[in-house]
């Protein structure tokens, strides 16, 4: 009973944490706008002529299309899942007694910091260097 209680409250942690971080801010490309960029860097790093370019304009733009849409669904379930965990987490703390509430919130806090402590020292993929 323990370890399902332990488990229940390591995934609902994790879950409460990854989704608690807040995207950059970042500016939006249309996806036209995009396969232009990108037809533009392969013509300049590949020297295609302009048929070329264009055709790997429409490839790009109807596959960045389909990426968007992708995108915007994935959103809608980020959303979704976030109010599942909100519910989740609701109905746990409404479980629980005074003091395991308090213990839980300690716990959590915890482990926010551990793994914001570990995520700042985590290696990028590819580099030697840790983020920053």
């Amino acid at each position: 009973m323990k370890t399902k209680i332990g488990i229940l409250l390591v995934t609902i942690c994790f879950s409460t944490v990854a989704f608690a971080q807040k995207p950059k801010e970042r500016k939006e490309f249309s996806p036209e706008q995009m396969a232009l960029k990108q037809a533009e860097m392969l013509k300049t790093r590949l020297q295609l002529n302009e048929t070329q370019k264009k055709k790997v304009y429409e490839l790009n733009l109807k596959y960045n299309k389909e990426n968007k849409m992708l995108m915007e669904q994935m959103q809608e379930l980020r959303k979704k899942m976030q109010e599942l965990n909100q519910n989740k987490e609701t109905e746990l703390k409404g479980m629980l007694t005074p003091e395991q509430n308090a213990a839980y919130d300690m716990w959590k806090q915890d482990r926010k910091r551990e793994m914001k402590k570990n995520f700042k020292t985590e290696k990028r993929p590819g580099t030697a260097q840790p983020r920053k």
